[in-house]
C-alpha cells in the first residue's frame, strides 16, 4: 500500500496549537527589549545632568576669574571671563550682573541695554533674579531702571520686605517720596522692629516736612539699633528743628562718637559745628 502523502495544510494546525516548530511570538523578544530601552533613557537623563552640573561649575569658575580680574581693575579680561561663562550657561544671572556693572562703568550704554534684554528673557518670572538685577542698577545709580526690576520683583513676591524697602528708597531718592512710604508701610507690616526700615520712613517723612512722624521713626530706629550715626544724627537735627536742644544733645554726642569711630570725617564735621566744638589739629 502506497502511504498517503500530507497535503500542504497538513501542518499548520500544529503551528497554530503551539507544538513543536512553533514560531516565536512577540512576547519571546519583548521581554528584554523594554529593561534595555529604560536601561538607555536613564543612561540619556543621567548625561543630560552631568552636562547640566559641568556647565555651570564652568560657567562658576569663569565668574569667580572675572571678579577677580574686576578687583584688578582689569575689566576687558573680566569681560572675556564673562562671556565664556555665559556661554557654558546662558542663564548665568551673576555673570549678567558683572557685566552690566562694568560696561556701565566704561559708558556702554547699548551694550548694558542689550544685558538687560538676555537677562529679561529668563529673569522677568523670577523674583529674586529680577530683585539682583534691580539692586545692581541702583547701586549704579540707574535710579528709574531700577524701580521698573524692583516693582516686577515685587509684584513676583508681594511679601517680601526687603524688596518692598529698597524699592521704597529708590522711590525716595527718585522724589516720590508718598509712594516711598506706601512700600515702607508695606515693609514694616511684613517686618516688624527692623531698624533700616523706620530710618528711611522716617526720611521720607521728612522730606514731606511731617516732623513729628519722622521723629517717631527716627526715635524707634534709634531704639532698635543704638550705634547707627546716621539715625542718630538726623533724629538730633529734627528735634533741633522742633527747638528740643535738651533732647536732641546726647544724640548729637552719640552720633559724633560714631561718625568718629566709623571715621566718617563729613558727618562728624558737621556734628561738631551743631556742637560749637573747634576741629581737631
Amino acid at each position: 500500500m502506497n502511504a498517503q502523502r500530507p497535503t500542504p495544510n497538513a501542518q499548520r494546525p500544529a503551528i497554530r496549537e503551539g507544538r513543536g516548530g512553533e514560531r516565536p511570538t512577540r512576547a519571546g523578544w519583548t521581554w528584554w527589549v523594554i529593561p534595555l530601552l529604560a536601561v538607555v533613557l536613564a543612561a540619556g537623563g543621567l548625561f543630560v545632568i552631568a552636562r547640566k552640573q559641568a556647565a555651570k561649575k564652568n560657567s562658576e569658575f569663569e565668574v569667580s576669574v572675572a571678579r577677580k580680574f574686576e578687583e584688578q581693575g582689569r575689566d576687558d579680561k573680566a569681560l572675556d571671563h564673562l562671556a565664556r561663562a555665559i556661554e557654558f550657561r546662558p542663564d548665568a544671572l551673576q555673570a549678567y550682573l558683572i557685566q552690566i556693572t562694568i560696561l556701565s562703568r566704561q559708558g556702554h550704554r547699548d551694550r548694558v541695554e542689550d544685558c538687560l534684554k538676555q537677562v529679561m528673557e529668563f529673569a522677568s518670572r523670577q523674583p529674586d533674579a529680577c530683585f539682583s538685577v534691580a539692586g545692581t542698577l541702583h547701586r549704579m545709580g540707574r535710579i528709574e531702571q531700577s524701580l521698573e526690576w524692583y516693582k516686577k520683583a515685587l509684584s513676583l513676591d508681594l511679601e517680601n520686605a526687603d524688596v518692598s524697602l529698597n524699592y521704597g528708597i529708590a522711590l525716595h531718592q527718585a522724589g516720590r517720596h508718598e509712594a516711598a512710604l506706601a512700600q515702607f508701610d508695606m515693609a514694616g507690616r511684613i517686618r516688624t522692629g527692623h531698624a533700616l526700615t523706620h530710618y528711611n520712613w522716617g526720611n521720607a517723612l521728612a522730606s514731606l516736612n511731617r516732623i513729628d512722624e519722622a521723629i517717631q521713626h527716627f526715635s524707634e530706629s534709634v531704639r532698635i539699633d543704638p550705634d547707627s550715626s546716621g539715625a542718630q544724627f538726623n533724629l538730633a537735627a529734627l528735634l533741633l528743628q522742633k527747638e528740643k536742644g535738651a533732647q536732641a544733645l546726647p544724640h548729637l554726642r552719640k552720633a559724633l562718637s560714631l561718625a568718629e569711630l566709623e571715621g566718617n570725617e563729613a558727618l562728624a564735621s558737621k556734628i561738631r559745628g551743631a556742637l560749637g566744638i573747634k576741629e581737631p589739629h
